[in-house]
């Protein structure tokens, strides 16, 4: 006999967007319930009043396959090599799906079957603006449950925008995929279909189905609260008779997607080259974290955190706008990064005037293999050599010359007097 919908319902909102509070209005995308059948009545499936029939033959059944369509339902029909009959049901949701089967079921006689849930899908439509937070998001998910995560990134006037990022999870049980994607012709549509979805779908596999729909409804919505969509960034649903369902974010999972996302922070800063705690700060800022947040990601107390900011709003490089800090700093540690570029000379693409005066204002360094590190004034220089650069030395003992050509240092074939840079009187530059 059908069970009940455990999904649960909710009235229809204005323009079809909700947002309660830490709440979420999702809308049931797709659902699907397969019914094994002993016997069927094939002969009557054209006098089904309100079905499209349509009848497919196929290289990998047999029979073939039955098709019929009636508003956004479909039920596909596969006659099993054993004799019984396979109902895939694919509707709008697990009670249109009931629905469905009971009145095709009716027509063509078949009372004994089986019911099998299989999944169901819940998603929310959101601002293209929150795309990269929502990515994070999945990100973090990814990291704690996920077993799979696949995407495929594309560019749309100038900006990479995650065309799908799915991720592939175990979740209390049940396979869980989340992803966020777009239409294929994203590009040419218009109002909310032009946005992304953030979608999370539950395989039930045999398990209980109201739990299942549970831990779905948890994991959207403690995606969306982690990405901080707020009601200005949820949109409407794109399309039309779709059902809704409340959706509250799970504590414990928000408390574990935070601290995986703060230690990848951590991680990612390490890898940064950022020595100061000033510089620190200011990244996590114009990250978009608050100074509190900030302060705990890196360890220290909300006051010292206080501390280094005063400090940097007095040097220029932070405005307080209302509760929020705002980095003026355009790339840290700009300025330093600008003095320790060192120029590369290629001196085989100078003539034989410019390449002469060059070396007569400089001062040697190191000479290794193809390159000669050299200063000129205050500057440093790196000059590449397509040919290795013969040393000329001058011994301080017998005071006599060598030419030499490798890196390690020679000794007088005179007097056995080890020769260094300090004996180096000048460098031959050949060109090819």
């Amino acid at each position: 006999m059908p069970q009940k919908d455990p999904t649960p319902r909710l009235h229809e909102f204005d323009k079809g967007v909700a947002y309660i509070s830490s709440a979420y209005a999702a809308h049931i995308h797709r659902a699907r319930i397969d019914y094994r059948v002993k016997k069927l009545r094939l002969d009557k499936i054209d006098e089904l009043e309100g079905w499209t029939h349509e009848y497919k033959k196929s290289e990998r059944y047999e029979h073939g396959v039955h098709i019929l369509r009636f508003n956004k339902t479909t039920i596909t029909i596969f006659h099993n090599k054993d004799g019984t009959y396979t109902l895939q049901v694919v509707s709008t949701s697990l009670e249109e799906c009931r629905e469905a089967f009971e009145q095709v079921a009716l027509s063509l006689e078949a009372f004994d079957y089986e019911e099998m849930p299989r999944y169901l899908e819940l998603y929310i439509r959101y601002h293209e603006r929150k795309e990269r937070a929502v990515c994070e998001a999945l990100e973090a998910f990814a990291d704690v449950y996920a077993f799979k995560q696949s995407s495929v990134w594309k560019w749309h006037e100038g900006k990479r925008v995650a065309y799908v990022n799915r991720v592939q999870a175990q979740l209390r049980g049940y396979v869980i995929h989340a992803k966020t994607y777009r239409h294929k012709r994203w590009r040419s549509e218009e109002g909310a279909r032009r946005h992304p979805k953030l979608e999370v779908v539950v395989y039930f596999k045999g398990k209980e189905v109201a739990r299942g729909i549970d831990v779905a409804r948890r994991a959207l919505a403690t995606l969306a609260k982690f990405a901080n969509l707020r009601r200005r960034d949820i949109l409407e649903a794109g399309e039309e008779g779709l059902l809704q369902v409340l959706c509250e974010p799970d504590p414990e999972m928000l408390r574990l997607l935070n601290a995986r996302h703060g230690r990848s922070v951590v991680e990612k800063i390490a890898r940064e080259s950022l020595e100061t705690r000033r510089e620190q700060l200011l990244w996590l800022l114009k990250q978009g974290y608050s100074l509190k947040v900030a302060a705990k990601i890196m360890r220290i107390s909300y006051r010292h955190a206080r501390r280094i900011a005063a400090e940097c709003k007095r040097r220029g490089e932070l405005v307080r706008r209302g509760r929020k800090w705002i980095v003026k700093a355009k790339r840290l540690r700009l300025e330093e990064e600008r003095k320790k570029l060192v120029p590369i000379i290629h001196i085989d693409e100078l003539d034989k005037d410019a390449r002469r005066m060059l070396l007569e204002q400089l001062s040697l360094e190191a000479v290794q293999d193809h390159t000669i590190i050299a200063r000129k004034g205050e500057e440093r220089l790196i000059i590449k050599c397509k040919l290795a650069p013969r040393k000329v030395y001058e011994c301080q003992v017998c005071h006599r010359e060598l030419t030499w050509i490798g890196e390690s240092a020679p000794a007088c074939p005179y007097c056995g007097a080890i020769l260094d840079l300090k004996n180096l009187k000048r460098v031959v530059i050949d060109v090819v």
